[in-house]
């Protein structure tokens, strides 16, 4: 088989940089422009629904001992709004990826006060230590997934 005899199939040419920012509606040929929601949108729309769902959660969910806790529903009412930032996570701005880190080294040590008492340090050593998980997850992982 020579080499003539091979057919090599033509590819077509890469968008520029400029038509792959306008969008699918570009290849079109239409004026249409794709909008995507932004982060404060997605933010906005997960507190309203998780408002929502934690007012629906306390008064037409009622538990035989009476409704269902008031700290359940505020939990549940702030993981939906946390949530609304998980769609923004790769955006290029990265306030998503930034709350986020500091949400997740906020919260880690207040979840581990509990372990460490049964542990037996003292309040005085939780809160070094509870500090010290703090930066190193604020500023250490932060710097790892920038």
């Amino acid at each position: 088989m020579g080499h003539d005899s091979i057919r090599l199939a033509r590819l077509p040419r890469p968008r520029s940089a400029a038509a792959a920012r306008q969008g699918p509606s570009s290849a079109i040929g239409g004026d249409e422009r794709i909008t995507l929601a932004g982060f404060k949108t997605h933010i906005t729309t997960s507190t309203t629904l998780g408002i929502a769902y934690g007012g629906a959660g306390l008064w037409l969910l009622p538990e035989p001992g009476g409704e269902l806790p008031l700290a359940a529903c505020v939990l549940a009412t702030g993981l939906c709004s946390i949530g609304g930032m998980l769609p923004d996570l790769d955006s290029d701005s990265g306030i998503p990826l930034r709350e986020t880190v500091a949400f997740t080294a906020a919260v880690v040590p207040m979840l581990l006060i509990h372990r460490w008492s049964h542990l037996g340090l003292s309040h005085e050593m939780m809160v070094i230590v509870g500090g010290l998980i703090y930066l190193l997850i604020r500023f250490g992982l932060f710097a790892l997934l920038k």
